[in-house]
């Protein structure tokens, strides 16, 4: 099972998983040590559609990355990849569905789609997911994955249809995620010597 490093970019920061650490560029290198891969969380880009390209740009020449920045458009997809995203998230509530088919035609990345678990109920995670993607995205909330037996029964059923990374911070997790068909983990950063 992959274990990706996970970064939170705000503010045109850096920062821990609390947001009061910041890290600047030679911080990185001490905390991600051998890692050559990375996922940006990028809360300007989601929120505010003010996504920190030229942050990318320096973390790229050290970093294969995958970013998370609420693309709107292919517009802004096309200027990750230029920035060095070599893996996109798209968080569907924030992208033009029409486009999405048409994304694999324009840039190289994977794109990977954010899949929102609040939606489970209406079989949103099962029948509306464009088979042009690479893999999905899973930022689960902890009490509803250990209450809710339907929604755990309709992950699994994503990770033996996708590609699935899980956001987990708990290395005992780790094995129940790998159970269920993910294939990766993202942690943040600062866990990557529990796991």
């Amino acid at each position: 099972m992959e274990i990706i490093p996970l970064l939170h970019v705000k503010n045109r920061k850096i920062r821990g998983r609390a947001e009061k650490r910041i890290f600047s560029l030679n911080d990185l290198s001490k905390l991600l040590n051998s890692e050559k891969k990375v996922y940006i969380t990028d809360t300007d880009g989601i929120k505010s559609e003010k996504p920190n390209i030229n942050l990318y740009q320096k973390i790229s020449e050290k970093y294969t990355l995958w970013i998370d920045a609420g693309p709107r458009n292919i517009g802004d997809i096309v200027d990750f990849t230029m920035a060095g995203a070599t893996m996109i998230t798209i968080r569907r509530e924030l992208f033009n569905e029409q486009d999405l088919e048409s994304i694999k035609e324009i840039v190289e990345a994977k794109i990977y789609i954010d899949v929102n678990l609040q939606n489970h109920q209406k079989n949103y995670l099962l029948n509306s997911i464009s088979s042009n993607i690479d893999g999905i995205i899973v930022f689960p909330d902890k009490n509803q994955i250990n209450t809710d037996f339907k929604l755990n029964e309709k992950i699994k059923m994503l990770c033996r249809k996708y590609n699935t990374y899980i956001a987990e911070s708990d290395k005992k997790k780790a094995s129940y995620w790998k159970t269920m068909g993910a294939v990766g983990i993202l942690t943040d950063a600062e866990n990557l010597k529990t796991f």
